[in-house]
């Protein structure tokens, strides 16, 4: 649900990428023409296998990296037309900055969320930012379209977490792609296997550390076996697990609702309901693309919006939105001292229900407070409950 701090940085990175110009994506997938092959390239250990496939293959399809993906293509002198971020961390930028240099991302579209760091989108000469779903940056994304795009509504990017690849399947997804391939994308692997390419500037860092089995990608112990996509098993961990769970969510809901998709898993890693397991051999080359970037312009001009700067978010209006955040901050603070836990349990009540009473007419004071409200009250009174002595 968001806890403040992560709903702090959305509201400021969100203002400052929509005062920054930067295109809002919209989603048009039922208003598509029929669109090249495209390969959604994670970072996975099954990247390296298909290396040679991806430099045969990228003049003639769309290739779209994901996160840490675009260093490891970098080394192999393969550069995608778009790029995925979804993190709204700034070490993003570190990222980018020791695993690529600025000719790799030059020419390059990053495809990201209104979370986004500004000085990640600034590393890259176009970039457009979708709308996260149930995120703070939603109130403000919809006041300034409602304001300067009249008659465009902008729908969520659905399901596009808690990884990267699932921000890039939803981004495919929506642009209206319907012959997919992913590649290192493996959300699973074998028990003596690595849990990235060898490309992988995870590699780097963890022989700089020179500590083995510390980082949660090495610590394999609260891991557990899943089916594969080729063999019987693989291990996983709650993390890309739950990035397979939403990838099989998302693509049954285009299933249903549009049908005629067809999504290629040629990985060594984790069955992914609703794909087709390929093996790479079996994957014949694409057919000659004739004009590629004449495809990628016409994507950009349909999913691309960019609301007027005249109408770009003063200071005032921040505190328009602010304002009602402060006044109710005031009225939520807890006791000093409590008797007992009903009395607990009766004013953590009171504050809930005056947040949730914030969510029609001051959304943005209900987002920024409801997740570390949820979180917390939820700690607190479980160790109360909990507790044999009333004086504890």
């Amino acid at each position: 649900t968001g806890f403040f701090d992560d709903e702090q940085v959305s509201f400021a990175h969100t203002i400052a990428n929509l005062n920054n110009q930067t295109p809002i994506f919209l989603y048009q997938a039922e208003k598509t023409t029929p669109l090249p092959p495209l390969l959604l390239v994670g970072n996975g250990p099954s990247l390296d296998k298909h290396i040679e496939f991806l430099q045969r293959n990228r003049p003639n399809a769309i290739v779209m990296s994901c996160g840490t993906a675009l260093s490891s293509l970098s080394k192999r002198k393969i550069k995608p037309d778009f790029h995925v971020e979804m993190e709204r961390n700034i070490d993003v930028k570190d990222w980018l900055e020791v695993g690529t240099e600025a000719d790799d991302r030059n020419g390059v579209t990053l495809l990201c969320l209104n979370t986004c760091a500004p000085d990640v989108i600034k590393m890259f000469s176009d970039a457009c930012i979708a709308k996260k779903p149930n995120d703070c940056g939603e109130v403000i994304i919809d006041d300034l379209v409602a304001k300067t795009c009249k008659g465009t509504a902008i729908r969520a990017l659905p399901l596009c977490n808690p990884t990267v690849t699932n921000a890039g399947l939803s981004f495919a997804l929506a642009m209206g792609f319907t012959e997919i391939y992913l590649v290192g994308v493996d959300l699973g692997m074998s028990p003596e296997g690595d849990h990235h390419s060898t490309l992988s500037p995870y590699h780097a860092l963890t022989a700089k550390t020179q500590i083995k089995d510390l980082s949660p990608l090495e610590n394999t112990k609260t891991n557990y076996f899943i089916k594969g996509n080729f063999v019987d098993q693989v291990s996983t961990s709650v993390f890309l697990d739950s990035t397979r769970v939403n990838m099989q969510i998302l693509l049954t809901y285009y299933e249903r609702t549009k049908g005629g998709i067809k999504v290629y898993n040629s990985n060594n890693g984790a069955l992914i309901k609703g794909t087709i397991p390929t093996p790479l051999a079996d994957i014949k080359d694409f057919a000659c693309l004739d004009d590629k970037a004449a495809i990628i312009q016409a994507l950009k001009e349909v999913h691309f919006i960019r609301p007027e700067q005249s109408n770009s978010i003063n200071k005032s209006q921040v505190n328009r939105y602010l304002r009602n955040y402060f006044e109710v901050r005031k009225q939520i603070g807890l006791p000093k001292k409590i008797a007992d836990r009903k009395v607990f349990y009766e004013r953590i009540t009171e504050i809930f229900n005056l947040i949730r009473q914030q969510r029609d007419n001051n959304s943005v004071t209900t987002m920024l407070l409801r997740g570390s409200m949820h979180g917390y009250f939820t700690l607190m009174l479980r160790a109360c409950l909990f507790q044999k002595s009333q004086q504890d």
